[in-house]
């Protein structure tokens, strides 16, 4: 919700969304149901069939408050009682909390970070926050852009050396 873009990516066009929602007070004194404003959110993808979005809408003043609110776990409770899938794109974890918030309310939290690009420390630190919400079975880390590389040692993972591997084994759960 603080710089939306997916919804233009896949050439979605909303004046209302998540932000919408979540400001259920504008809604409630239309005497409107909840659970019916919540679907009418969704926005199914064109070109795509069983893929929906629910956009960002305008962007709030104060986003993570809203995340956090009561409104935002009813919305994944009605939405979960329609899609077998719900994938949340939440902002970087670092700068501001809206990740950590969501990562309370998802089933399981995947950070993504680019290879080379995203320094160890920064992820390790990123990682650690989210496990203290997510908990260690409900959280994973995917690297993109990892270059294959030959090598004796890691021949199909393409690690250049074994430093990261080595730093993640202290936040596995068996040792955090």
């Amino acid at each position: 919700m603080r710089h939306p873009n997916l919804q233009s990516g896949l050439n979605i066009e909303s004046q209302t969304g998540l932000s919408s929602l979540l400001a259920w007070k504008a809604i409630e004194q239309t005497g409107q149901d909840f659970t019916a404003v919540a679907l009418s959110v969704i926005v199914p993808v064109p070109g795509v069939s069983h893929l929906h979005l629910v956009p960002a809408g305008p962007i709030p003043e104060y986003p993570s408050e809203l995340l956090a609110s009561d409104l935002m776990g009813q919305a994944l409770n009605v939405w979960r009682s329609r899609f077998d899938y719900i994938i949340i794109d939440g902002s970087p974890v670092l700068p501001v909390t809206d990740a950590v918030i969501l990562s309370g309310m998802a089933d399981f939290t995947l950070l993504t970070a680019r290879y080379k690009v995203v320094e160890q420390r920064a992820l390790l630190r990123a990682y650690g926050i989210l496990l203290s919400q997510a908990g260690p079975n409900n959280i994973g880390i995917v690297l993109n852009a990892v270059q294959k590389m030959a090598g004796e040692y890691y021949p199909a993972y393409g690690y250049a050396d074994s430093k990261f591997d080595t730093d993640m084994r202290g936040f596995t759960h068996e040792t955090a």
